[in-house]
């Protein structure tokens, strides 16, 4: 089963150096749901990254914003319990923020380990988020995570 290889690989991703496991699909791939069985079998949650991270930014300026993301997602991290998993990311790809979010998520990796809903597909050693042309869209080549795709035929 899908919920378990990914457990297998977040147990395996203990001896690297970035200790996540990114669930690959695009929408509607069933992602949410396998991270909700995911935080079921582990004891732990799922943290709805843009509810999140938007309460926390809420009342400051967009400037304000872009220089509190970084640690209002740290905040975020420290208040879950182990793993991390984290569904809707896509706050993360808001160009205000200025953000690289992989290699956001893979900093913070380093410390924590985490389990995190991706939008988009890997084929070929390329990570992409979103569709070409659209405004989050971004390209990664050898990403240095561990990657379970959904969905892909």
């Amino acid at each position: 089963m899908l919920t378990q290889e990914i457990i297998d690989a977040l147990k395996q991703s203990e001896r690297s150096y970035y200790r996540m496991v990114l669930v690959v699909g695009e929408s509607g791939a069933g992602k949410t749901q396998i991270l909700q069985s995911i935080a079921e079998q582990t004891k732990t949650t799922v943290t709805n990254l843009n509810l999140e991270l938007s309460k926390a930014l809420l009342e400051l300026s967009p400037k304000e914003q872009m220089l509190a993301a970084a640690e209002a997602f740290d905040e975020i991290l420290m208040s879950t319990k182990t793993p991390k998993i984290i569904d809707n990311i896509e706050i993360l790809f808001d160009e205000k923020l200025k953000i690289n979010p992989l290699e956001l998520l893979k900093n913070r990796s380093r410390n924590h380990e985490m389990i995190v809903s991706w939008n988009g597909s890997y084929q070929k050693g390329r990570l992409t988020y979103a569709e070409i042309g659209h405004h989050e869209y971004k390209s990664y080549n050898q990403p240095e995570v561990l990657i379970q795709t959904v969905g892909l035929k």
